[in-house]
């Protein structure tokens, strides 16, 4: 877990940017265009990430699918909603010290609580204890639902850490329970890697992502076009995806 993490520090913004930079400028003595050509690249692709068109379109670029589709009524041969964690708070103060799910978490919760009382099918949710925490995120998880929603997972798989473990020890749970068809909730970013690895477990899976990217972002809007630390961000995630995605295709890791 160690290597992967410092992998994926290098290779991925803002790291890989300065990087980039750092070898220009160790280099420009002696390499004068090699030099200015890799600062150029580390600022100017730094830059680009930040663009919310560009943010947006690399978004819009790995989704696998679109808001599910309830009128279509494929949902009605799945025995379960399977949810993927997204992130807990250790200790949130402004909930009396209580490890509490992220923002993105809770934009997830809530829409698979919103979810389950359109289609009334059976909750699962996923996910282990990060290291140096001292709660699953599963359990987190399931104990926001209760307390905003009355909401009660019938499973609760709390030894998971990554989504390839997501998914196997979702099927060692579901398959034994002759569950075969399942609905899963991710973020739209995360979802074609999810995809992926949820059918490999065995599962008939079909997709309801949140957080899609935004198709009608307006072109000629200066704000789509201002760089910032948010947009950043979500390219790095967007871009650590299509990573760890493609890292699994070729190497089955």
């Amino acid at each position: 877990m160690l290597y992967r993490s410092f992998l994926k520090l290098w290779l991925l913004p803002p790291m890989l940017n300065i990087l980039l930079v750092a070898i220009g400028l160790a280099v420009i003595a002696r390499y004068r265009r090699l030099g200015i050509a890799l600062c150029i690249a580390g600022l100017g692709s730094l830059l680009a990430l930040s663009v919310p068109l560009v943010s947006n379109g690399l978004l819009a670029s790995i989704e696998v699918a679109r808001p599910i589709d309830l009128p279509a009524q494929r949902w009605q041969k799945a025995g379960a909603i399977v949810v993927l964690g997204g992130g807990h708070v250790e200790l949130a103060p402004e909930y009396g010290g209580r490890a509490w799910p992220t923002s993105d978490a809770q934009a997830r919760l809530s829409y698979v609580a919103w979810l389950q009382r359109q289609i009334q099918k059976p909750l699962m949710l996923t996910g282990g204890t990060p290291s140096g925490s001292q709660y699953a995120h599963a359990q987190v998880c399931a104990e926001y639902l209760q307390s905003l929603f009355g909401l009660q997972p019938v499973w609760i798989e709390a030894s998971s850490r990554t989504t390839a473990e997501n998914a196997q020890q979702a099927a060692a749970i579901l398959l034994q329970e002759n569950i075969h068809t399942i609905v899963l909730v991710t973020q739209s970013m995360h979802m074609r890697r999810a995809l992926l690895l949820f059918e490999q477990a065995g599962f008939d899976v079909i997709p309801a992502p949140t957080e899609l990217a935004d198709r009608k972002l307006p072109v000629w809007q200066a704000s789509s076009w201002l760089p910032s630390a948010d947009r950043l961000a979500d390219s790095s995630l967007v871009l650590h995806e299509i990573l760890g995605y493609w890292v699994h295709r070729l190497t089955g890791l």
